[in-house]
């Protein structure tokens, strides 16, 4: 019968409530909550984001010229999709 008790505090009364009660009713529930998950071992985080560090963007490297000539590039593209009679180049 104790869940009873818990879950009726949470339905609406015609008793206007101050939104530090709400807060504090809120603040209270979420650490039952948390503490609920935290005993079937359910591990949320924390609700700060950690703090990140911003790593350098390595420099855009230019493309290097193909070695191929054309008609080595047509041989791949057919070699690789060989039997694919869906697949076309886009120039």
């Amino acid at each position: 019968m104790a869940w009873v008790t818990i879950w009726t505090t949470c339905l609406p009364s015609t008793v206007p409530i101050s939104e530090r009660d709400q807060l504090t009713a809120l603040q209270a529930e979420n650490a039952r909550l948390i503490a609920l998950l935290d005993g079937h071992g359910i591990f949320i985080g924390t609700c700060q984001p950690e703090p990140t560090t911003l790593e350098p963007v390595p420099p855009v490297l230019e493309p290097e010229p193909s070695r191929l000539s054309t008609a080595e590039k047509m041989a791949l593209f057919r070699w690789l999709f060989r039997g694919s009679t869906d697949v076309y180049p886009i120039r």
